[in-house]
């Protein structure tokens, strides 16, 4: 004992290491109850339901004592509520992680644990603030991961770029810039360099690839804030419909981000006809090929101009 005492490499490591050890034992039960179950039936000596009963009991019992308690009894909430809400007060900030715009930390309490959905007409900027949110977690030393189905790595650093240094990058091939301006845009991208955010940009993945890379983000990572751009861009398990697909997408996201407790913000297009409604004000039946999206998500925001329609009337070309 006393030399595994000091064999250890990390306290912090410690939950993980009696999770292992609760899966190995785990394991050897179950070998244990398999090899008399298979000797019980090469031997042919009772009841084959008797046999299957006696060890369908075995085996509930010893899952009883390995896995953990999925409930908890109001005792032992209202306390750890108490605690929360006294442990908030005076704190003048947001619940969960802060989004960098006041007037919405005020209205969601920051984002939560849960399904954001981020729907717009295309070129309406759904990137851009998904990224903003992003950047402000990863500023405030939050991890966060993003999937980009939309545009590749170089792309989406470019643009990450352009909103920290305030200067329009892809300006740069067309013109000779400033030593004041290369020197700006070293700055940032030596502390951009530095920022928590982990990009993949794997054309086509595929939920269940989502759920196992993200998992495993938050494992080597600690990631808080996870952004899908976009959602229809996913691939699902074949569906006899899109719609049920992405249904199935939408729902696997939703239950990603409870099982990782981290807000989950996901991009989403709108149908054609969101460009017959008046002013274009956006709906929840527009969220283009699924009306399971609104069920899944804890919060959908649009983004809308409401001077879009006169500005088409103003330049038709």
């Amino acid at each position: 004992l006393a030399f595994l005492c000091g064999e250890i490499s990390a306290a912090s490591n410690v939950r993980a290491h009696c999770q292992l050890l609760t899966k190995k034992q785990f394991l050897r039960d179950l070998i244990t109850h398999a090899t008399s179950l298979r000797a019980m039936c090469e031997e042919d000596r009772d009841d084959p339901q008797t046999i299957a009963e006696s060890h369908l009991s075995n085996i509930m019992s010893l899952m009883d004592k390995t896995m953990m308690r999925p409930y908890v009894t109001m005792s032992e909430l209202m306390p750890e509520v108490y605690a929360s809400v006294l442990a908030s007060i005076g704190k003048y900030g947001t619940e969960g992680l802060p989004t960098g715009m006041l007037g919405l930390d005020k209205i969601l309490d920051g984002f939560q644990p849960g399904l954001y959905i981020i729907a717009a007409l295309t070129s309406r900027g759904k990137t851009a603030l998904a990224l903003n949110y992003a950047l402000h977690c990863a500023g405030n030393n939050i991890p966060a991961g993003i999937f980009s189905l939309e545009m590749g790595k170089m792309s989406l650093g470019k643009r990450l770029l352009t909103m920290e240094s305030k200067m329009n990058v892809k300006n740069f091939r067309f013109e000779n810039p400033a030593t004041e301006k290369i020197n700006k845009l070293l700055n940032t991208s030596n502390k951009a360099s530095k920022y928590p955010v982990l990009i993949n940009d794997t054309p086509g993945i595929s939920i269940s690839q989502i759920i196992a890379n993200a998992r495993r983000m938050q494992r080597d990572h600690k990631i808080q804030l996870l952004v899908v751009d976009y959602l229809q861009l996913v691939e699902g398990s074949k569906k006899e419909n899109r719609q049920i697909e992405v249904a199935s997408i939408s729902r696997g996201l939703k239950q990603l981000s409870m099982a990782m407790r981290i807000p989950i913000i996901a991009l989403s297009q709108f149908n054609r006809s969101a460009d017959e409604t008046p002013g274009k004000r956006p709906r929840l039946s527009q969220l283009r090929e699924s009306g399971g999206i609104e069920q899944d998500a804890d919060v959908v925001m649009f983004i809308h101009d409401p001077l879009d329609s006169e500005k088409k009337t103003m330049f038709p070309q």
